[in-house]
């Protein structure tokens, strides 16, 4: 099956789990505001028990003198010998009364207790705290698969935190079930919670080997689960109604199932070679110990000193959900440094707490012997001025007594505060990258104790991270890897755990775990400046084989922090050496030229007043070589002013003059003379020396053509006007657009012609010959 498929599947599977989730606890919530108008019985049955025998008693119980462990011997005169037969010789009105015969150690009494309806605020009070609690243990469930979908031990938790926390929801009852069905749905809960705490021990804090090898192992839990819930339900409808022997078949199975949760537990902290899984297990087992403390301390108190330490079992509650939560962390949280730091601090805060609840308890039952005499109000007082202490020494005690936790219990190697101050002097001082990175070097090996540690810093020019300082058998990392790039993208210390578990490496887990292998790390932190990563600090395991712990994380992130900077300074100071060595050089080199221009600016400035003595003479020259040619050109102008036409007397003069005038008029004009005195030649004077000189100047002589042929070339024709026009032809009118035509001896042609062409010349139209 595909990864999208596989996905697919899982989501499918969790909505049907949260269908059947939604399902169960919404029946429930139905049940418990069904059971406010039920009447108060006074007595409550527990399951593994005889029918007969009170389980507990409640309010009116007590009052009508009833206590555990009494047999009824029946009810409103009428006996009875099954769960329904009981509820059947019951009265449930409200007002009404129920009359029971009572067996204690062999003494018989009756006792009458009046039905009055519990009411929400009671039958919520009863079952509605421990059903919140369950759906607590849900919803841990799905915050824990929704962080880590599709994983094995996210998917094992989910369904062990809906089991588990649904079958709370059952656990105190203010009435019987509806419909009765929902019975069946309970005993499910309770054969089948037992196989999904074996199959948690299985996967968490790490899969066993054994469920690698034989992955259908995992089913046997619930092979067996299925067996009991057939047999239970084989023999009984709910579980009210279940035998002893069969209860206390369950309730093994169900204690032997935490049993060897925990000492799966126990095993994985003793013996398990992964750090992280040795204190995933340590932090599960505190969890359970957390958990179960409260309980155990109010029953050793009530066995001891006849006292109960809470008001009632709902105060349980709270530390029963510290449990799941314990290992929901541990499968969510892979930072072995975070959940070592969750550790000490809850150790710390359980001795400081423990301690101050002996305190107050020592004062309180020391003190009640002499307060009686005060009365109630001296009593308060008293009891407030306690508090008051407990409060004002908590915060005194809890950071004494977390320092010495953390010396004795997790061997503290360095004073926190005294290496920040060190950090801070030492990059303070340093102007040299060798200082600054043999400085990171040393902190790591002999103050971290950290087996081998290597400093890469990016080199911008060709945008790779080279190493500067340690046992680094990298020569280089590209920028653009994806290690990099998740490092630049995260700003944030990376671990061997997040590449292995953190979903955001899933496209590029292999990429990064071959560059961690490469590098030898354990654990690399980034230097960032100015929020870009100018390089980072590559880290083995401790010398010790131990992790890095919470406050070694800090340090680290401290010394990076301020290393960044440090470097940063470093290379400018660098920059700034090598700028100021080379302005000297440059200073050197600027004297040197100085020297050499001085020199030469005395030869330059003789080269200049000898230049200036030959310019002067060539200006003179030069102004009489203007003025001849100026003399030049005039002699030019008068002769020979247009090109082809030689002629300098005053008739000449006259007709060049005109043809000025006329050279830039759009008007036809006539020029006549005989044959042979240059016609032609003023014609294209005119053409030239106007502004259609660059336009074209079309010649036809109209004494050389027929009348016919004149016709078509002058106006042109189009295919088909007369045999042998195959194509079309533009005349020589339309070939001089926009410039000069002279229709040479104009005067041979007819009459009619002539009437045509002087049309032409002054309407400017004309139409190509056609067919007729």
């Amino acid at each position: 099956m595909n990864p999208t498929n596989r996905e697919t599947g899982s989501w499918f599977a969790f909505g049907l789990v949260m269908a059947f989730i939604l399902a169960v606890a919404s029946l429930y919530f139905y049940n418990i505001v069904k059971w406010a108008d039920e009447p108060q019985w006074g007595f409550f049955f527990r399951s593994g028990s005889a029918i007969d025998v009170i389980g507990g008693v409640r309010e009116k119980g007590r009052h009508a003198g009833m206590l555990p462990g009494d047999r009824i011997l029946s009810i409103n005169g009428k006996t009875f010998r099954t769960i329904e037969e009981r509820r059947s010789v019951q009265k449930y009105r409200s007002q009404e009364k129920n009359t029971y015969l009572i067996d204690r150690g062999g003494v018989r009494f009756e006792v009458t207790i009046t039905n009055t309806p519990i009411g929400f605020y009671k039958s919520f009070q009863q079952s509605g705290f421990l059903y919140l609690t369950g759906l607590g243990y849900v919803l841990i469930g799905i915050l824990v698969f929704l962080m880590m979908p599709h994983r094995h031990e996210s998917w094992v938790f989910y369904v062990f935190a809906a089991c588990l926390g649904l079958l709370m929801t059952f656990l105190i009852r203010s009435g019987h079930l509806k419909p009765a069905w929902f019975n069946t749905i309970h005993i499910f809960l309770y054969a089948f919670a037992p196989a999904t705490i074996l199959h948690l021990a299985l996967v968490v804090p790490e899969k066993r080997n054994l469920v690698t090898r034989y992955p259908m192992i995992q089913l046997l839990p619930y092979v067996a689960s299925l067996l009991l819930f057939v047999g239970l339900r084989s023999f009984a409808s709910e579980m009210l109604a279940v035998s002893r022997t069969w209860f206390l078949i369950l309730l093994s199975y169900l204690v032997s199932a935490l049993l060897v949760f925990i000492l799966s537990c126990v095993h994985w902290w003793l013996r398990s070679p992964s750090e992280i899984t040795r204190v995933r297990a340590k932090l599960i087992l505190i969890g359970a110990v957390i958990a179960i403390s409260v309980p155990v301390a109010d029953m050793v108190a009530h066995t001891l000193l006849n006292v109960y330490l809470v008001p009632g079992f709902n105060y349980y509650l709270p530390f029963l959900v510290i449990f799941p939560l314990t290992i929901g962390y541990t499968i969510t949280r892979h930072n072995l440094f975070d959940i070592d730091a969750v550790i000490r601090r809850t150790f710390g805060y359980t001795l400081i707490t423990a301690g101050l609840a002996l305190v107050y308890t020592l004062a309180v039952f020391a003190s009640s012997d002499w307060l009686g005499s005060i009365g109630q109000e001296g009593y308060n007082i008293f009891l407030f001025g306690v508090i008051l202490f407990v409060v004002l020494v908590f915060d005194f005690f809890r950071k004494r007594i977390q320092k010495i936790v953390d010396r004795i219990f997790f061997r503290l190697e360095y004073d926190y505060r005294e290496t920040i101050e060190k950090i801070s002097r030492s990059m303070s001082t340093f102007l040299n990258i060798d200082q600054i990175v043999g400085f990171m070097l040393d902190f790591s090996e002999n103050v971290l104790f950290a087996g081998r540690s290597c400093v890469m810093l990016l080199n911008r020019r060709k945008h790779i991270y080279e190493p500067v300082g340690g046992a680094c058998s990298v020569a280089f990392l590209e920028a653009g890897e994806p290690f990099i790039q998740q490092l630049a993208g995260q700003k944030r210390e990376i671990t061997r755990y997040d590449i292995d578990e953190n979903p955001l490496f899933a496209m590029d887990r292999q990429a990064c775990k071959d560059n961690f292998n490469r590098l030898g790390a354990s654990l690399i932190v980034p230097l960032i400046y100015e929020n870009h990563l100018t390089g980072f600090l590559a880290l083995s395991r401790k010398k010790s084989g131990r992790f890095y712990q919470y406050a070694d994380v800090l340090l680290l992130k401290t010394l990076a922090n301020q290393a960044a900077v440090a470097l940063e300074n470093a290379r400018l100071f660098t920059d700034l050496e090598e700028q100021t060595a080379r302005l000297l050089e440059t200073n050197l080199k600027l004297k040197e030229e100085i020297a050499h221009r001085r020199e030469a600016e005395a030869q330059l400035s003789q080269h200049k007043r000898q230049l200036e003595e030959r310019v002067a003479r060539q200006r003179i020259e030069l102004e009489q070589r203007r003025q001849a040619l100026a003399a030049l050109e005039g002699d030019i102008n008068k002769g020979h002013r247009f090109r082809n036409i030689i002629g300098k007397s005053e008739p000449m003069q006259a007709i060049y003059t005109l043809i000025r005038e006329l050279a830039d008029v759009s008007a036809t004009v006539l020029i006549t003379g005989e044959s042979g005195t240059g016609k032609e030649l003023a014609a294209e004077a005119l053409h030239v020396c106007g502004r259609r000189k660059d336009q074209p100047f079309v010649k036809v002589n109209c004494a050389a053509l027929s009348e016919s042929v004149l016709e078509s070339e002058l106006f042109g024709h189009v295919k088909g006007a007369f045999t042998g026009a195959d194509k079309d032809k533009i005349g020589r009118f339309q070939k001089a657009a926009y410039g000069t035509i002279l229709l040479d001896e104009c005067g041979d042609v007819s009459i009619h012609f002539q009437k045509r062409l002087l049309r032409v010349l002054q309407e400017h139209e004309f139409e190509p010959e056609k067919t007729c």
